[in-house]
C-alpha cells in the first residue's frame, strides 16, 4: 500500500491504470489483495507513514480522512496544511517522524 501510494503520488502511474490492472489478472495469485490496495491508493500521500497512518484509521472502520488538508482563517488566509482532516467534525491528524534520529 505504501507502494502504491508513492507511485501515484510521484505519477509513475495513475489510480485508474491500478484499477484496470487489478481487473485484468483477476485469476492471478495475488489478484484480489492488489485490487483491494489499488482501491486505496491515493495520490495525495505524501510520506510511507502517512499511508500507514491513514490505513489504521481506516481498516479501524472510521470514514476515510481528507488528505493533505488545508486550514485557513476567517479571512481566507492560510493557517496550517494537515496530513490527514475530518473537514466537519473539525479533527486534524498530523503524523511527525522522529526527529531524534536525523542527529
Amino acid at each position: 500500500m505504501v507502494a502504491l501510494d508513492a507511485l501515484v503520488y510521484q505519477r509513475v502511474v495513475k489510480p485508474t491504470t491500478l484499477a484496470s490492472i487489478a481487473g485484468e489478472r483477476k485469476g492471478w495469485p495475488g489478484a484480489r489483495r492488489f485490487r483491494e490496495a489499488a482501491a486505496l491508493a491515493r495520490p495525495d500521500v505524501e510520506s510511507p507513514m502517512e499511508s500507514r497512518t491513514r490505513l489504521c484509521i481506516v481498516g479501524a472502520g472510521l470514514p476515510e480522512p481528507a488528505i493533505q488538508y488545508t486550514v485557513v482563517d476567517g479571512s481566507g488566509r492560510f493557517v496550517a496544511r494537515l496530513d490527514l482532516a475530518y473537514e466537519r467534525l473539525r479533527i486534524g491528524i498530523e503524523y511527525e517522524g522522529d526527529a531524534s534520529r536525523n542527529g
